[in-house]
């Protein structure tokens, strides 16, 4: 069963786990780590910088937060008094809502408000008029935007203050933090599954830059000294070396995937190549490699 949802936390997890999971008494707990912005999502402090450095509001915000006060871990729910948030708890709001989720123009508007609040908004007009354009000459189907926004320098900059950070191995005491507050969170998830005596595992889930098919993409954004593009897996499986819980990690496996083969496991044709979420190619290659290595460990029963 699926319970992922999109844009959670590992703090967000947890209480999934204990508000909805638990009633199904499952034989495994399979945690996906996503390592581009897990590590900040988990740390109010990084993702107040990220607000500030991009066009997010204050939303990114408004959710509950696990701090840790004298080796308890305590949750600080102080959203719910932020002022954009006591209004989308009115029964308009509410009500608004679920008119969202039925009727398609204003989940159209509402892409619309996002897709020009973000720097890269000129790139992707040029890759609606590039598609297009391709309609009419088939000569420019493989023809891409002039930037995607792994290569945008607007875009760049960002990454390189925020997600790129979990890269860098440098002792920068915010990402210690979060670092030492995301690993309570999961020691916390495998606590919990030890008590229910089930069977837990954590995959961490690749990000395209991680493994875009051409090193030197990488290379360009590398710090002298201080990159390791697989630095979050190494953390995370210290990590369960120590607790006793398995890791699956698809960085390394992904990255030679694509260079072997030259191919793009994240991103699709109507959007920015080797960029984005995983493409039906990523997808297969995790479900067979998770899959191998669940039976592999016996975590799982291979039928």
């Amino acid at each position: 069963m699926n319970f992922g949802v999109n844009g959670y936390g590992t703090d967000q997890e947890l209480l999934t786990l204990r508000e909805k999971v638990w009633n199904y008494s499952p034989d495994l707990v399979l945690l996906n780590f996503y390592t581009g912005n897990d590590v900040i999502n988990n740390s109010r402090t990084l993702t107040q910088k990220m607000v500030r450095m991009t066009a997010m509001d204050d939303s990114a915000l408004m959710k509950p937060y696990f701090v840790n006060k004298d080796g308890d871990w305590v949750i600080n729910n102080s959203f719910v008094n932020m002022d954009i948030y006591r209004p989308q708890q009115s029964w308009w709001h509410q009500t608004y809502l679920k008119l969202q989720d039925n009727l398609r123009i204003l989940q159209v508007l509402k892409q619309v408000k996002y897709a020009f609040a973000l720097p890269h908004q000129e790139n992707e007009r040029q890759l609606l008029e590039s598609t297009q354009q391709s309609k009419q000459d088939p000569q420019l189907v493989s023809k891409p935007a002039k930037l995607s926004p792994l290569t945008d320098p607007e875009w760049q900059n960002v990454w390189k203050r925020s997600e790129w950070l979990v890269y860098n191995t440098a002792a920068d005491p915010e990402w210690q933090e979060a670092w030492q507050l995301t690993e309570g969170l999961i020691r916390l998830i495998h606590n919990e599954a030890i008590a229910k005596k089930v069977n837990f595992a954590v995959v961490t889930v690749t990000t395209a830059l991680q493994v875009n098919p051409d090193p030197n993409v990488r290379h360009e954004q590398e710090i002298s000294g201080q990159t390791d593009w697989f630095y979050p897996e190494k953390r995370i499986t210290a990590l369960g070396e120590r607790e006793g819980f398995s890791t699956i990690n698809l960085g390394q496996s992904f990255q030679s995937y694509a260079e072997e083969n030259n191919v793009c496991l994240h991103g699709f044709k109507n959007a920015f190549a080797c960029d984005g979420h995983w493409n039906a190619l990523g997808h297969e290659l995790a479900g067979k490699i998770v899959s191998k290595t669940l039976c592999q460990q016996g975590l799982i029963k291979n039928s």
